[in-house]
């Protein structure tokens, strides 16, 4: 907002992780709400911003409002959604858009954790392979080569890591490390409760890390559902957040004339 020039907010958006929504919800609503002076700490000159609304939800839903303006039967059926963050997975169980907190949660450990044990894999690669011994790779270097992934003609998935100036093909170790996610799988299954997972319709991925995802649920849940993989899933939390604010604005605007 300091760089914006913004001075009046009509609504603010803030989404928490489910671990920590029950906690801090109203807690933030009211810290926010109101007159606040921003800037940086060292700053001489502060900016007073007022803010009219706040809005704390969870980080799911903006993706489930995100995918059912994408997809408006989204909102006739009973989703999972699952955000698949850097620190945390949650998910989230709804029937449309109307959350079941119940049998939603969140699995720690994320992509961070999954590209820790990606990366021990492939350091025991390189070791085999006569490169110098490495402690750890970097998590950018993982995402990039997962990102950039090809598949090949036999339907399966190469993957290449850059090492210094050569280009090593890393996708045994991918193969060998999505055990990992595998284990989110399960632990997310367990954590909805027997049987929930029969009454889902459609699981809608989100985060970063959400077309990682795919195949392993797949896997695990069979062809029973439909999966609804976000374009551009490290933003649809965001852009579900801009829909609910405009949404909200909307119905104060409807309700004053």
């Amino acid at each position: 907002m300091a760089i914006s020039g913004l001075r009046e907010v009509h609504q603010l958006v803030i989404g928490l992780p489910l671990t920590t929504l029950s906690n801090y919800h109203g807690h933030l609503q009211e810290t926010y709400t109101g007159e606040h002076l921003i800037g940086a700490s060292t700053s001489k000159r502060k900016s007073l911003v007022s803010v009219e609304n706040v809005t704390v939800t969870s980080q799911p839903a903006g993706a489930i409002i995100h995918a059912a303006k994408t997809d408006g039967s989204l909102r006739r059926k009973t989703n999972l959604v699952i955000d698949v963050g850097y620190f945390t997975v949650d998910y989230l169980m709804c029937q449309g858009l109307k959350p079941f907190y119940a049998r939603s949660g969140a699995v720690e450990g994320g992509m961070s954790s999954y590209y820790d044990h990606l990366g021990g894999t492939v350091i025991e690669q390189l070791a085999k392979d006569g490169f110098p011994k490495k402690s750890a790779i970097d998590h950018f270097r993982l995402e990039k080569a997962l990102t950039e992934g090809i598949k090949r003609d036999d339907g399966s998935m190469k993957y290449t890591l850059m090492t210094g100036n050569q280009a090593i093909d890393i996708s045994d170790s991918v193969l060998r490390s999505k055990v990992k996610l595998e284990g989110y799988v399960d632990r997310i299954v367990t954590g909805m409760g027997s049987n929930s997972l029969e009454t889902v319709n459609s699981i809608v991925l989100a985060g970063g890390g959400g077309a990682f995802f795919l195949e392993g649920l797949k896997e695990r849940v069979g062809n029973s559902h439909e999966f609804v993989a976000l374009s551009q899933g490290q933003f649809a939390i965001a852009q579900g957040y801009a829909e609910l604010g405009l949404s909200s604005a909307r119905k104060r605007e409807a309700a004053t004339t």
